[in-house]
């Protein structure tokens, strides 16, 4: 496997999509109101089709659990026509409904210029992302993925890795090999 450079990337996670969950996009989406008060919006009209041609149509209230897993899966931050076009997996069977992303968000990369380890195992790493100087906080899956892919915690600090944040909220990481010299006196300092 080879990065956007041509160099060779280190991966940890493959992600595929999981059963019980059917892919479908979006065509309509809107915000809903109750006949008697159209000016208090109260839920959310959806219409999708699958791959195969059938169709659902999604009514959830704001307070469902349906538009919760919604909500989460996508943010819709009060913007329904966000969701026109995308496609997005929806359990099937008799279970609850939940929603995830279709696919994984895009590559991101991050320089990493320090860690700052909790007890319970996750940490916050500051760094250099495509978008400028910040901080992410990681869980302890999330670090112990990062750290995997860095050849243990001791390499961390000074490494440059790509990521993605997957359907499943589970997040991919790619080890962007070279760049030696800058890795090792990142960690020098931070020792």
């Amino acid at each position: 496997m080879e990065g956007a450079t041509g160099a060779p990337v280190v991966s940890n996670t493959v992600w595929s999509q999981p059963e019980g969950f059917s892919k479908w996009r979006v065509v309509h989406a809107e915000f809903t109101a109750p006949k008697s008060q159209p000016d208090e919006l109260d839920g959310l009209l959806a219409h999708l089709v699958s791959g195969k041609g059938r169709r659902f149509t999604l009514r959830c209230g704001f307070d469902s659990d349906d538009f919760e897993s919604l909500n989460d899966a996508y943010d819709l931050d009060g913007d329904p026509a966000f969701l026109i076009g995308k496609s997005l997996l929806m359990s099937v069977g008799d279970a609850p409904r939940r929603f995830m992303r279709a696919g994984p968000l895009p590559w991101s990369q991050v320089r990493i210029v320090s860690v700052d380890a909790n007890v319970d195992g996750s940490a916050r790493i500051n760094g250099i992302f495509d978008f400028g100087e910040s901080a992410m906080q990681l869980s302890s899956d999330w670090a112990a993925g990062l750290a995997a892919v860095c050849g243990g915690d001791e390499n961390v600090v000074g490494s440059r890795v790509s990521y993605r944040l997957m359907p499943d909220d589970s997040v991919e990481w790619r080890l962007i090999p070279g760049d030696l010299v800058a890795n090792s006196s990142l960690r020098e300092e931070a020792a």
